[in-house]
């Protein structure tokens, strides 16, 4: 807190790890597993800390990115897998 009142300012971003380490994102056993009757261990987790983080971000807003996929840009070849793209649907 000390910090805060000394006017350092924190920004929250956001990561979701897409590699296969995390299995197949159609089977329940999966944490990208999308079940329409509760959140994810992904979702929840990033609901949890975004609840506390967000309280003290400048700005309100939280840029997500992505890692270990192959996002499809059109300026981006999608055979390649990226360490870090954008999450909003644009390369930008």
């Amino acid at each position: 807190m000390d910090y805060l009142r000394g006017g350092l300012q924190l920004n929250l971003s956001v990561a979701i790890d897409f590699t296969g380490s995390n299995g197949t994102p159609t089977h329940p056993t999966s944490l990208h597993y999308m079940d329409p009757r509760q959140p994810n261990q992904y979702q929840k987790a990033i609901t949890a800390v975004s609840r506390i983080l967000l309280n003290y971000d400048t700005d309100k807003r939280i840029p997500c990115y992505g890692f270990g996929g192959k996002p499809h840009f059109p300026n981006m070849n999608s055979n390649i897998v990226s360490h870090c793209f954008p999450l909003s649907g644009s390369s930008s």
